[in-house]
């Protein structure tokens, strides 16, 4: 959507090519956090089914120290001087882009790239919060605040600061998208920790305990009738054969 809107601006030529290029320094980031998120969700619920509330603790604990290292290593890298000033040749060399276009590039990627370094800040924060949600089965929350996030609040911004609406001019184009970007990831990481830390872990064991039981009843009456049935199949097979 960033990048439609992109092209609609004034100069959508330097603006698209700057949105892409930033987007994916973003994905190179948010990568690290995206694969914390995930093994967070895998030992919340293998914590949660065990009944370790304590061990659920630790996980949380342990799983953002791991985000935020690994986004400070990343973004020092990114932000170091000489990879900073020519990291949008990695995208868009000066051979595919006119000379004037590619000065602008790179002056709008240097400036851009440090707002996303702050903002997969708080992005490595809600992601790995997002697994703890998902690990205890509570997408709906996930989904909840993702949609607030960037529903409600990254899209009409982008649409305010980009497009420089009520007389602001702070933030044009691709900057005021990720300014944008900034804002939503704040508020995210901002309502997925209320959810976390006004999580009652001892009655979230009991409520996965109970689904655990439910689902393993299920199961066990799935496999009962799928026996019983097999049972009247073979029966009725026996009496039909010397029939025939």
């Amino acid at each position: 959507i960033l990048v439609i809107m992109a092209g609609t601006l004034s100069n959508p030529t330097v603006e698209v090519v700057t949105t892409i290029i930033c987007m994916n320094i973003t994905g190179i980031i948010f990568i690290f956090s995206s694969g914390a998120s995930v093994a967070v969700c895998v030992k919340i619920g293998a914590a949660l089914g065990a009944a370790k509330v304590s061990t659920t603790k630790s996980i949380i604990r342990g799983g953002l120290a791991i985000c935020l290292v690994q986004w400070a290593v990343v973004s020092t890298i990114i932000l170091y001087g000489p990879v900073r000033h020519h990291l949008y040749l990695l995208f868009a060399p000066p051979s595919t882009t006119p000379a004037t276009n590619s000065l602008q590039i790179k002056n709008n990627v240097e400036t851009i790239v440090i707002i996303i370094v702050i903002q997969q800040f708080f992005d490595a924060i809600k992601e790995l919060e997002n697994g703890v949600l998902r690990g205890g089965g509570r997408q709906f929350l996930g989904l909840l605040t993702s949609f607030i996030a960037y529903a409600v609040v990254l899209l009409p911004a982008a649409y305010i600061l980009g497009f420089q609406k009520f007389d602001q001019t702070w933030a044009p184009g691709a900057l005021g998208f990720f300014s944008a970007a900034l804002v939503a990831s704040v508020v995210h990481a901002l309502l997925n920790t209320i959810l976390i830390l006004t999580t009652n872990w001892k009655r979230e064991v009991k409520r996965v305990l109970k689904s655990h039981s439910r689902a393993s009843a299920e199961e066990d009456d799935r496999k009962k009738r799928a026996a019983e049935r097999r049972a009247a199949e073979s029966k009725v097979a026996g009496v039909v054969s010397p029939t025939c």
